[in-house]
């Protein structure tokens, strides 16, 4: 069967669902703002393009199916490098649209071919006019992007290497678990082929429980029904706890027993594969006198076509488990484990579920989820009672909270920005700092609060930058941990600033000084320069550290000693410039300390020993002590 599908050209769309597809695009886009399509090996679409790129938030419907004609890549796949572990990446528009295309392989075999797309700013009707109409009319003569293709790209950044990484990583994962799922009842002690034909014939089954509902005897049917190699296997397992699914059936049946109700009743079970079968079952009392000893439970399976889409699922996700049991890749794993909800596997009528793939227990997250939102409203209509802007980001850098004087301070609706990655709104030179302050909170403690020095750039939406201090904390909330960030804003540094400099050129706005320097401006100088320095300082740093490593190879050859003098004049540089600037915002205060002039000539001495000719010998004598003076140490 497996070599019939392999022969088809259509494969990918063999061993991974449709609705599958879909949940790794919306993924992508929640995670990183990303526009996702795959494709067949014909480069026919198996997803539609996504409208909802944050990017495109300012415009309507038909300006942002323009984007479409990115996704077109039939002309393109002449392009593709020989490699196939190598992507197709063009930059369209001066570097403002982005484009990655690569095959997906596996194992020598092509299934078919993955686009990215990423949009790098927000794109505005007014300022970006000439260029919609350039897609209006590439859309209008069905002509070929390429003619927008930039003819000298910039460098890309590793960000687009790990996006391209992961993308294939988790269509890989679901390929081999469509591939698995044919075999997955050997991979889980499946029982003899005989046995195999037999379940999928029985449909009725007969377990015997204790009056506390542990089950004592079952019947081989029942052990068919249920995918069980033996009716032993079902022995001692409590009926209600270890093969009902939910809670609320599990709190119904259990009213019926101790009422003595056994009319009829519906219920979904457990399988040992951890598949779940719709049933009918009717309680039958053993009874002596009023005594309950126990009761027969006669089990009728119900099969529908959306109950069959649910077991196909958990037969997808019990395979991803063991896979990536059997391969050691935590992180693929989690990423897919980590996916939306798949709402389209969900019977209407029946609650919301979650699922863990690796083989755990089914929980009944409905409840949950409705209060977390209700908590969630409760919280935000609290933060709107507050004048101090304030948003919450989750571990994945989403915006969930967004309140009024948020809103205010950047002109920008909660709407605007519920769900999206905080990403999209923090100057260019500030996300990895942004990042290390969120790597540092998420290690430490609930409740630890870090006070950065380093004011937070923010993009508005009319591309100015408001300049805030921020005070970060990390709360968990309903059993998730967030972010906070509470904002007070400098009036003074939040000078209307174009982001277009600070994006294209990912610099640090400088406010304009005021004729005269007044202390005024002299202290909004101050505290700009004390972000600059730092971002500066861990580069002055690392630089120093690099001389130390540099120096003790110069030792062994020439070509080292002139790399060293190279970068520890870069050094020397960098350190001068963070010392002054360090003086300048009085983060550092020369001190001033008596130093012996004859020990700093001694030093020197020593030094220049290290670059002179072995056989030369340098001394610094002195005829008599030449006192001390004040010095900056």
């Amino acid at each position: 069967m497996e070599d019939n599908l392999m022969s088809s050209v259509d494969k990918i769309s063999h061993f991974i669902s449709p609705e599958i597809l879909n949940e790794i695009r919306d993924s992508f886009l929640q995670k990183y703002g990303l526009g996702v399509c795959l494709y067949d090996c014909r480069a026919v679409p198996l997803t539609v393009p996504s409208n909802a790129l944050p990017s495109l938030a300012y415009l309507d419907v038909a300006e942002k199916e323009l984007f479409h004609i990115f996704f077109n890549i039939k002309d393109d796949l002449a392009d593709l490098p020989q490699n196939s572990r190598e992507a197709l990446t063009q930059q369209f528009a001066d570097g403002l649209v982005l484009r990655s295309i690569f095959a997906i392989n596996m194992n020598g075999k092509q299934f078919g071919y993955a686009c990215i797309v990423d949009v790098r700013r927000f794109i505005e009707k007014a300022k970006d006019a000439g260029f919609l109409e350039d897609l209006n009319k590439i859309k209008q003569t069905r002509s070929s992007v390429k003619m927008l293709i930039d003819e000298e790209p910039s460098v890309v950044s590793s960000d687009y290497l790990h996006w391209n990484q992961e993308l294939r990583d988790v269509l890989q994962l679901f390929i081999e678990a469509g591939k698995a799922r044919a075999h997955i009842d050997n991979l889980i002690e499946a029982p003899a082929p005989a046995a195999q034909q037999s379940i999928a014939e029985a449909e009725t089954g007969i377990l015997f429980c204790s009056a506390d509902g542990i089950i004592i005897e079952a019947l081989p049917d029942a052990a068919e029904l249920l995918r069980y190699n033996a009716p032993a296997d079902l022995c001692d397992l409590n009926f209600l706890n270890d093969l009902v699914v939910d809670a609320d059936s599990r709190e119904h049946l259990s009213a019926m027993i101790e009422t003595k109700n056994f009319d009829p009743a519906a219920a979904v079970l457990l399988r040992q594969d951890k598949s779940r079968i719709d049933v009918t079952l009717q309680f039958i009392p053993q009874q002596a006198g009023e005594l309950l000893l126990g009761f027969e439970c006669q089990l009728v399976a119900q099969h529908s076509p959306q109950l069959d889409k649910v077991q196909e699922y958990e037969k997808d996700q019990t395979a991803i488990g063991l896979i990536a049991e059997q391969r050691g890749e935590s992180d693929d794993f989690e990423l897919v484990d980590n996916l939306h909800d798949f709402d389209v596997y969900q019977k209407p009528h029946a609650p919301k579920k979650e699922y863990a793939a690796a083989g755990g227990k089914l929980t009944d997250a409905a409840a949950r989820e409705k209060a977390n939102r209700s908590n969630m409203t409760s919280l935000s209509c609290l933060l709107d009672a507050s004048a101090t802007p304030m948003f919450l980001v989750d571990e994945k850098d989403r915006i969930q909270l967004w309140n009024g004087a948020m809103a205010a301070l950047l002109d920008l609706p909660a709407k605007a920005v519920l769900k999206k990655n905080v990403s999209i709104l923090l100057v260019a030179n500030i996300q990895t700092t942004w990042q290390r302050w969120r790597t540092n909170l998420l290690k430490s403690q609930p409740g630890a609060v870090l006070k950065p020095k380093v004011l937070l750039p923010l993009i508005k939406k009319d591309k100015t930058v408001a300049m805030s201090a921020v005070e970060l904390s990390k709360i968990d909330l309903f059993g998730k941990k967030y972010l906070a960030a509470a904002l007070k804003p400098d009036a003074e540094m939040a000078a209307d600033t174009e982001s277009s400099e600070l994006i294209a050129g990912n610099e640090t706005p400088v406010p304009e000084a005021e004729a005269g320097a007044s202390p005024e401006s002299l202290a909004v100088l101050q505290r700009h320069y004390k972000n600059v320095r730092a971002q500066f300082s861990h580069i002055a740093e690392s630089l120093a550290a690099n001389v130390s490593n540099t120096y003790l190879q110069s030792l062994q050859n020439d070509e080292s000693k002139k790399r060293y003098v190279s970068i520890k004049r870069i050094a020397d540089v960098s350190a001068y410039i963070d010392r002054n600037l360090a003086y300048f915002t009085q983060d550092v205060k020369p001190t001033l300390r008596p130093v012996d002039v004859n020990y700093i000539i001694g030093e020197i001495s020593e030094r220049l020993q290290q670059f002179l000719p072995l056989n030369i010998e340098l001394q610094a004598n002195f005829a008599e002590p030449l006192g001390k003076v004040s010095a900056d140490q």
